[in-house]
């Protein structure tokens, strides 16, 4: 039993690497463009606070879009987009046996079930802090 809690707890880390890694990234990114190792003191702070803010707002948007999908809203847009397949590639139709409904859609979308990119939100929230952090501290210096 204990094997089986360990496995799980280790893909529930491993789905915090994705976030983590874009969020290092940008973050770098930013902070080489921002021009971080030429600055010192409160500049160097701003650059931080950026550095930490940018990709909290790529992230946790990422993690927040896939919530709002996770509960329908863009499904019109992938029905949309079936329907435009259907008429525009040959037997694309006839491969999924016959055009649904709407309804019939969405229905078969949430019998499938639904996940969001919470791990994406929560890494891009606690960047965000972190960016508001430093962006406080560049205030007080």
């Amino acid at each position: 039993m204990s094997s089986e809690n360990d496995a799980g707890n280790g893909r529930a880390v491993m789905r915090y690497i994705a976030p983590v890694v874009v969020t290092l990234a940008v973050f770098f990114a930013v902070a080489a463009l921002g021009g971080l190792t030429e600055s010192e003191g409160k500049e160097a702070l701003r650059v931080i606070s950026d550095a930490f803010t940018v990709p909290g707002a790529v992230v946790g948007g990422a993690g927040a879009l896939s919530w709002t999908a996770s509960k329908g809203a863009y499904d019109i847009f992938g029905y949309v987009g079936s329907l435009v397949l259907d008429r525009l590639v040959p037997g694309h139709a006839v491969k999924k046996r016959q055009t649904v409904s709407y309804s019939e859609y969405r229905t078969r979308k949430e019998e499938r079930g639904r996940r969001w990119l919470r791990e994406w939100f929560v890494v891009g929230l606690a960047d965000i802090v972190l960016g508001a952090v430093f962006a406080v501290w560049f205030s007080l210096k």
